[in-house]
């Protein structure tokens, strides 16, 4: 639940903010909050804590972001700017999709739909 995450953010706060100024570069480039580039990072991959040379998920996700082999080719090394920018625009793709979808939902519906 939401005492879980916290709990898991906090623990995650120490690495995140080794990738602050490039997460911070990619949110602005793509204009998306910084925040959530940093919770879908913090969710994926502990900040690369539970990757395997940058693998997870069953050797299926890359980097930081999780990009998924099976679905996308992974751009970059696993702690990249380009992956990151990959993964920001993957789920920037998804995010539209929800959209389009179910237009009837509100902006924080349609984010939870996706993220």
């Amino acid at each position: 639940g939401v005492r879980a995450s916290e709990t898991i953010a906090a623990r995650d706060l120490q690495a995140m903010n080794s990738y602050k100024t490039l997460i911070k570069r990619v949110g602005e480039k793509l204009c998306v909050e910084p925040a959530l580039i940093a919770g879908i990072i913090s969710r994926e991959s502990h900040v690369g804590k539970i990757l395997k040379n940058g693998w997870g998920d069953h050797g299926n996700g890359f980097g930081l972001m999780q990009v998924d082999k099976r679905s996308h080719t992974p751009v970059g090394a696993w702690n990249s700017e380009a992956h990151v920018t990959q993964g920001t625009n993957i789920l920037i793709s998804m995010i539209k999709i929800i959209q389009k979808k179910f237009s009837n939902w509100t902006k924080e519906q349609q984010l939870k739909g996706k993220v």
